[in-house]
């Protein structure tokens, strides 16, 4: 025989599907402001943008696939900090030190993106950056790479 808890569970079973929608449709409208957020961001830099040199100062743990790096950058003599996720199988490739091309917007350097672009020591970085790539990169390869991963 069926008991009277079996059948109030039953009937709950639409509560529960609207809990889990409406947790569905909030975790989407966050994920959606995150990525327009960041769009907007990327569209600034685009529009007005200075480069740099970015120093990997270490790691963020995180789980999976995918790592987290952090690293500094100078600008007109204050530093700043970003980071920059990646395939934990690239380890060997980001390394303590090494420097790497940042793009940022000049009018607020914590808009900064990390380009997966190294940089030899022996480039000297003015206080206020480039208005140019320093190397024989091109700055259409650049926004293409904005455009693919931000």
């Amino acid at each position: 025989m069926l008991s009277n808890n079996f059948i109030k569970k039953k009937v709950n079973w639409k509560e529960d599907a609207l809990k889990v929608l409406i947790g569905i449709i909030i975790f989407s409208c966050i994920g959606f402001y995150i990525y327009t957020q960041n769009h907007k961001r990327v569209q600034k830099i685009k529009d007005n943008h200075t480069y740099t040199v970015g120093v990997i100062v270490g790691y963020n743990r995180s789980g999976g696939v995918k790592r987290s790096l952090k690293y500094n950058i100078t600008y007109f003599q204050k530093t700043y900090t970003g980071g920059y996720r990646f395939y934990s199988k690239d380890n060997e490739k980001y390394t303590i030190g090494k420097k790497y091309l940042i793009i940022l917007n000049p009018n607020n350097p914590e808009d900064n993106f990390f380009i997966p672009y190294p940089i030899p020591d022996s480039i000297k970085v003015p206080p206020g950056g480039w208005k140019e790539p320093p190397l024989p990169i091109k700055e259409e390869n650049i926004m293409r790479y904005l455009d693919a991963n931000y």
